[in-house]
């Protein structure tokens, strides 16, 4: 078997990471795979081909921003190049991870797939599949009639254009050329992988979950650490959040103003904040310690282990990888209700409430942080759950039933 995975990156970022993973577990059983990508830094390793050069995406993003479409209609370099490539390789599937950041026309390519009759896989890790346009389309379901008069467009697409009807009508027609028996699709979350089943055109697919997977080999129960110990008052109880940015700023995306609302209503608790950028726009709470980008993945596991309780404050998230290392490394999850924290939890070490009720919330936190949590058997159980031989196993399951 020969697999073709395309995705925005290579070997870095989660998802660089997880067509990595896929690629080494085909090879591991004698298979073949290819991975085709257009951002960040260049993989200097066999098999990986970069399509899209950094002068011609920054091209792509401002041709995206002038006409307001988000995924297509631009790479006149790249998307020739990896149909070109396709057709060299000649590869049993091609996977459609993340073809985002504007690295290719992805209306053009899946055209080219559905009329050569290339079996394909397609895995939602956002939601602009479906939407067209929208990697996070919250409370809106225009995307189930056909988009149009977007009230977030110049947010979603930095353009003074409303073409998210076109993007919509595109992604239908392309999609609409496959035959059923041609593409799977997969989601990375019970949750995301029902909405886009409700989809007009994505709907009649056969659609799986493969939940992301990480490396427990890293993210699992450590022990103290105790130069990490020394920097944390011992007699409170720690809850952590962790984030890629740090934003308390009223009605962020990701919630770091609820993250400090809550340390106000708790100062008999400490709370770390654990982000590579941070914007403060108001005072915090003394009881919040900024710690920054941690210098590497064990040493987040180890204050993932630390912690008593982690949580998380985004309007949605269709995965959370947040909430699957927590709980590898033993330490229960507390959020709002976000879509897919909620729906790959374990129920038992986990609770969601409702979006914005910090009494609730509050009463979450407070109820593990004071709760005797057997957390090597919380670890235990997550990593069966959350390992990337779990995920890499559920992919190679899809591409098997996909050649029958």
């Amino acid at each position: 078997m020969k697999v073709l995975q395309v995705n925005v990156n290579a070997a870095s970022g989660s998802t660089g990471k997880i067509v990595t993973d896929i690629k080494n577990a085909l090879e591991a059983k004698g298979h073949e795979c290819v991975i085709a990508y257009g951002a960040n830094e260049t993989v200097d390793k066999q098999d990986y081909v970069r399509i899209c050069s950094e002068t011609e995406r920054k091209i792509n993003a401002a041709v995206s921003r002038i006409t307001g479409v988000n995924h297509g209609c631009f790479g006149i370099l790249s998307t020739p190049k990896l149909i070109k490539l396709i057709n060299r390789e000649n590869p049993d599937i091609v996977h459609l991870q993340c073809p985002n950041g504007f690295i290719v026309d992805v209306f053009r390519i899946l055209d080219f797939l559905s009329r050569n009759k290339i079996k394909t896989v397609v895995t939602n890790h956002a939601e602009y599949f479906f939407t067209g346009t929208c990697g996070h389309s919250l409370d809106c379901t225009k995307w189930l009639t056909g988009c149009g008069e977007c009230p977030i467009y110049r947010k979603e697409t930095h353009s003074m254009f409303d073409h998210t009807a076109f993007s919509w009508r595109q992604m239908r027609k392309s999609f609409s050329k496959f035959q059923s028996d041609n593409i799977i699709i997969t989601s990375v979350s019970p949750w995301l992988s029902a909405r886009a089943a409700k989809s007009p055109f994505m709907g009649r697919f056969r659609h799986e979950v493969v939940l992301n997977g990480l490396d427990t080999s890293i993210f699992h129960l450590h022990e103290i650490d105790r130069t990490i110990v020394a920097k944390f008052d011992k007699s409170k109880k720690l809850v952590l959040f962790v984030s890629a940015s740090f934003d308390n700023s009223p009605d962020n995306f990701k919630g770091g103003d609820k993250i400090m609302e809550l340390a106000r209503e708790m100062p008999d608790t400490q709370f770390l904040v654990v982000a590579t950028h941070n914007k403060i726009v108001e005072t915090m709470p003394e009881n919040v310690v900024l710690w920054g980008r941690t210098k590497s993945q064990s040493e987040l596991a180890k204050l993932y282990s630390l912690a008593d309780c982690t949580v998380i404050a985004s309007k949605r998230e269709t995965f959370s990888m947040v909430t699957a290392e927590s709980l590898c490394c033993g330490t229960p999850v507390v959020g709002f209700k976000a879509g897919g924290p909620e729906s790959i939890a374990i129920n038992e070490y986990s609770d969601f409430v409702e979006s914005g009720n910090l009494k609730q919330f509050e009463s979450s936190v407070r109820k593990f942080i004071d709760s005797k949590i057997n957390k090597q058997l919380l670890s235990n159980i997550a990593r069966d759950k959350f390992s990337k031989d779990v995920m890499t196993n559920g992919y190679l399951k899809v591409y098997n039933q996909l050649l029958k």
